[in-house]
């Protein structure tokens, strides 16, 4: 058989505010959708139409690190990726200019 799939659609938008010495917050929120199938000439009632929101907030701990913690939830869930995520992340810079 003969598998198509249509394009996937994206927009994102991303808002930060920065604060006081590296600190700094963001939202953001993203839409998508298209993907659906083709199977032998036959459209398959799968296209995605999910949207999401997420939210990060940077700490800096001295010059060259900082922690991020960031959370992204589902909005509106048409096919699939219906979850939410929170998680911490730590970032190491290097380089000129520091």
């Amino acid at each position: 058989g003969e598998l198509k799939v249509k394009p996937i659609y994206s927009v994102q938008t991303h808002i930060v505010y920065n604060m006081q010495k590296g600190m700094w917050l963001a939202v953001g929120a993203n839409y998508y959708a298209g993907g659906e199938s083709i199977l032998n000439g036959v459209e398959k009632d799968n296209a995605l139409a999910n949207s999401r929101f997420n939210g990060v907030f940077s700490l800096p701990l001295n010059k060259k690190n900082s922690i991020k913690f960031v959370g992204s939830s589902g909005v509106s869930t048409r096919t699939g990726t219906d979850f939410d995520s929170l998680f911490i992340a730590w970032q190491y810079r290097w380089g000129a200019g520091l």
